[in-house]
């Protein structure tokens, strides 16, 4: 998939830029990513997407290809596109957990495999790479400290490499003004906060722009995916979207701000494979 994407990209030219590695993981595989984008003169706003954080699920990793994928090659077919990215630069992390992901394809591996692949020190593999953001990292209500669970947040905060890697990667993006963090499988657009119902200071406009991608994807095909808090499927901590939403960026007009921060659960539909 990464050879796959950097071919795209070294067709797309000047619209994109392919980066071999922001980091690697912890049995030292890059984590790719690219940036989409026109060219322009003058620091342009981010929208920052990522996906595979846990291993099996391979449609959040396919989604994020096709996304690239449709943006280069729209760019000269289709009017909204063009503008989309003269206006926006789009920074996509395809698979980022490589380890897991290769596991789930090994043929002595686990297709189920959810974490990365970390030698813990009770003989136990792997952390759970969405427990462990230092982001309410402590709250044990949404995460584990026992090492066998599929819910462990690892031994502290940013433990693993490749939490290292994407949230260094995160921060190098000075002007993000939107994060998507993309799972499998249900339909829901997930709002923070995963481990409170308070809602966050731009809860209203939290709201209004899920109901607004609630409706863009119902316009496609009919999916109907509910835009709710995280917290309403069950309680998370240490996520990675919760940190997203966490981080001061700051606007191309110099203002702080707090980009938005979305998980999004995907669901393959029967009708488009046939």
């Amino acid at each position: 998939m990464i050879a796959a994407l950097n071919g795209t990209c070294r067709d797309a030219g000047l619209l994109c830029t392919f980066v071999g590695s922001i980091g690697q993981s912890v049995e030292g595989r890059d984590i790719a990513a690219v940036r989409i984008g026109a060219p322009s003169a003058s620091p342009k706003p981010q929208v920052y997407v990522q996906a595979t954080l846990h291993a099996r699920e391979w449609g959040a990793a396919s989604t994020a290809h096709y996304i690239a994928h449709a943006l280069l090659t729209n760019y000269t077919l289709d009017n909204d596109t063009r503008r989309f990215l003269d206006t926006y630069d789009v920074h996509i992390v395809p698979v980022a957990n490589p380890d897991g992901y290769t596991w789930t394809w090994e043929e002595n591996g686990d297709r189920l495999w959810r974490k990365n692949r970390r030698q813990n020190a009770d003989g136990s593999i792997g952390v759970d790479l969405n427990r462990n953001w230092d982001f309410s990292w402590d709250d044990l209500s949404g995460s584990s400290d026992v090492a066998q669970d599929e819910t462990y947040r690892g031994p502290s905060p940013g433990s693993e490499p490749e939490t290292r890697a994407l949230a260094k990667y995160f921060s190098s993006l000075t002007n993000v003004v939107a994060s998507i963090d993309m799972h499998t499988f249900s339909q829901l657009i997930l709002l923070p906060w995963g481990n409170t119902r308070t809602p966050t200071p731009g809860n209203d406009d939290y709201v209004a722009v899920g109901q607004l991608m609630h409706s863009a994807i119902a316009a496609v095909n009919g999916s109907d995916y509910l835009s709710v808090p995280s917290m309403d499927l069950y309680p998370t901590s240490g996520t990675a979207s919760d940190w997203f939403y966490s981080q001061t960026k700051r606007g191309t007009d110099g203002r702080s701000l707090a980009p938005y921060a979305y998980i999004l659960y995907l669901y393959l539909i029967k009708e488009l494979l046939t």
